[in-house]
């Protein structure tokens, strides 16, 4: 009998990850099987989804890996391959090209980095896209669907207040 175990599933256009029951050894196909079902998305499209893990580049090839320490992997289903992220700080804007799977953490500070921005002073910058503060642990193609895989954010100062 195959052990069950939870993963936080993301995926395209959706900003909240869902916790799902998937097999141990769940295959690319079965996640993606799951994804479909929870998120409502189509299987019959001709573009397959990709299953990624959390701010990995490359899609998983076949099945998950072992799971470390009994964490919950973050996985994300999306049939871009890759993001073309556009980030406007204050008059540069530039380009990198991303993982959906990638969190904005990971995003804040791979622009951060390109703009030659320090890391202590990019922690007090946040990520805006449409006028919303994306949270560290997003993934990047929530925001995103298919075909359009593109997406244009604001790198600007936390206006927390602090006291």
């Amino acid at each position: 009998m195959n052990k069950s175990i939870q993963i936080f599933l993301h995926s395209e256009n959706t900003k909240e990850p869902k916790l799902v029951d998937v097999a141990e050894n769940a295959t690319v196909d079965q996640i993606c099987m799951k994804n479909n079902e929870v998120f409502h998305n189509p299987d019959d499209s001709e573009v397959k989804f990709l299953v990624f893990n959390e701010d990995e580049d490359a899609p998983i090839e076949k099945k998950m890996g072992k799971i470390e320490n009994g964490k919950r992997p973050r996985i994300h289903c999306h049939r871009c391959s890759k993001v073309d992220v556009s980030v406007n700080y204050m008059d540069k804007t530039i380009s990198l090209s991303s993982s959906p799977s990638f969190t904005i953490h990971k995003i804040r500070f791979k622009a951060a980095k390109e703009l030659n921005i320090s890391e202590a002073d990019a922690a007090d910058l946040v990520i805006m896209f449409n006028n919303e503060v994306l949270s560290d642990t997003s993934h990047i193609g929530s925001y995103v669907s298919y075909p359009d895989c593109k997406i244009k954010l604001s790198l600007v100062p936390d206006k927390r207040v602090n006291g």
